[in-house]
């Protein structure tokens, strides 16, 4: 943890504002299903859950923020939406979510699947998933919820507590959302869409869009 922890540290020292968390779900096996020559490059492999070490680097630093990455393809938004609350809450406001839609096969294969949705259609879905997204980030508890009064014997007041009765083509949620918003709401939100489809989404979504190309005039058409 000390590796992350002085990581942390290091930017903060130095004037950073934020430190970008990238994240795959598989191996590179593109070599005819064959993950040898990358596992032996080191090609984002081995790669520990970097959800998990967002708490620890932001108890060690005061103002650094962390871009955290998590997949729209293959995490449920219901237990999305309250990790990343959870780290909204323990970082006090200072971390984002980069939006990913995800693209390796072998993800998916080792998920049960036979392999990855169409590319237009895993950007539907993505669609879909924001949406349930923010209805539990925003729209089904109120932080004056939390009352914790003992005198009045209520902790969490029911009143501000509501359903999303959320059902679409992808995703069906009846009930509440499992935590009370964090000091953001929802999370400052990343996305790095290249193709046609991928640009919409992050226009629809991103507050933070990052992209690259070899010139200027590249980047700007």
């Amino acid at each position: 943890m000390s590796l992350w922890t002085d990581l942390a540290k290091t930017l903060a020292r130095g004037g950073f504002s934020s430190l970008f968390l990238s994240d795959i779900l598989g191996v590179y096996d593109i070599d005819n299903g064959n993950a040898e020559e990358t596992n032996r490059g080191g090609v984002q492999f081995p790669l520990l859950d970097q959800l998990v070490a967002v708490p620890a680097m932001a108890a060690a630093t005061k103002t650094l923020g962390f871009v955290a990455t998590a997949s729209v393809a293959y995490e449920q938004p219901y237990l999305l939406a309250r990790t990343l609350t959870t780290l909204d809450h323990f970082t006090n406001g200072r971390v984002a979510w980069n939006i990913v839609t995800s693209y390796v096969d072998s993800t998916a294969r080792n998920l049960g699947l036979e392999g990855q949705n169409p590319h237009d259609e895993r950007y539907d879905r993505a669609d879909e998933h924001m949406d349930v997204m923010y209805k539990l980030f925003e729209g089904s508890i109120t932080p004056e919820a939390l009352r914790a009064d003992a005198e009045e014997d209520v902790f969490v007041d029911p009143e501000p507590v509501h359903d999303i009765n959320h059902q679409s083509k992808f995703f069906t949620l009846p009930r509440q959302a499992l935590a009370v918003p964090g000091p953001q709401g929802t999370p400052l939100l990343f996305q790095a869409g290249a193709s046609k489809r991928g640009q919409e989404f992050a226009l629809d979504h991103a507050e933070a869009i990052f992209f690259s190309g070899p010139t200027p005039q590249i980047l700007r058409t």
